[in-house]
C-alpha cells in the first residue's frame, strides 16, 4: 500500500492523473520488489554455492584421507597377513622343534636305562669277577702251598743226592739227581710266578722301586 499526501488539495487533474498512473507504479513497485527478492535469493544462491564448493573441498579432502586411510588399512592388512604367516609358520618350526625333543628326550630316557642296566649288569659282572678272582687266587695259593711242601721235600732229597756223601751213586744217578733239582727249580719259580699273578689280580701285590741301569757305563 502507497500512501500520498499534498500540501494542498488535489485537483482533479491530479486524481486522474493518479488513477492512471496507480497500477503502473504498483507493477513497478511489485517489479522493485521483484528485483529486491530476486537480488536477496540470488545473494543467498551464491552464499550457498560458496558454502557448497566449501563442502565439496572438504568432502573432497575428506574423501582424499578417506582413500589415504584405507590405503593405509590395506597396508596394514598386508603387513598383518604377512605376520600371520610368519607365525603360523613360526608355531609349525616350534612345534616340529617341541616334537624333536621330545623324540630326543625319549631316547635319552631309552639310553639312560640302557646305561644304567649296563651298568647294573657289569656291577654284577665285576662281583662275579672278584669272587672268581678270589677263589682263583684262593686256589692258587692253596694249590701252591700244597705243591711246595712234596716240592721241597724233593728238591732236598735231590740236593742230598748230588752231594754223593756216601760215594755210592754212579755218574747217571747223579745226572738224574741235577735233573730233578733243576726241574723242582724250574717248578718252584713258576709257583713263585703264578702267585705274584694271583697278588697282581687280587691287588696285594707289594711294589718294590729299584734304581736300574739301562745302559752300561
Amino acid at each position: 500500500m502507497v500512501e500520498l499526501g499534498s500540501l494542498q488539495d488535489f485537483s482533479d487533474r491530479d486524481r486522474e492523473f493518479l488513477s492512471r498512473v496507480t497500477q503502473t507504479i504498483a507493477i513497478v513497485l511489485e517489479a522493485v520488489e521483484s528485483r529486491v527478492k530476486m537480488a536477496t535469493l540470488l545473494e543467498r544462491t551464491q552464499q550457498q554455492a560458496e558454502e557448497m564448493q566449501v563442502q565439496e573441498e572438504e568432502l573432497r579432502q575428506t574423501n582424499e584421507e578417506l582413500e589415504e586411510q584405507t590405503k593405509a588399512l590395506k597396508e596394514s592388512e598386508d603387513e598383518l597377513r604377512g605376520q600371520q604367516n610368519e607365525l603360523e609358520a613360526t608355531n609349525r618350526e616350534l612345534k616340529e622343534r617341541s616334537e624333536d625333543l621330545r623324540q630326543q628326550k625319549d631316547e635319552v630316557v631309552s639310553k639312560s636305562q640302557q646305561v644304567e642296566s649296563a651298568k647294573h649288569l657289569i656291577e654284577i659282572k665285576a662281583k662275579e669277577l672278584e669272587i672268581t678272582s678270589k677263589y682263583k687266587s684262593e686256589f692258587l695259593a692253596n694249590m701252591s702251598h700244597e705243591l711246595r711242601t712234596p716240592l721241597n721235600s724233593l728238591m732236598i732229597l735231590s740236593s742230598l743226592l748230588m752231594e754223593n756223601k756216601g760215594k755210592n751213586l754212579t755218574e747217571k744217578q747223579l745226572e738224574y739227581s741235577r735233573t730233578i733239582n733243576s726241574a723242582g727249580a724250574d717248578l718252584l719259580t713258576l709257583i713263585n710266578d703264578i702267585l705274584d699273578l694271583s697278588k697282581v689280580e687280587a691287588g696285594k701285590t707289594v711294589m718294590n722301586l729299584e734304581k736300574i741301569e739301562l745302559f752300561a757305563k
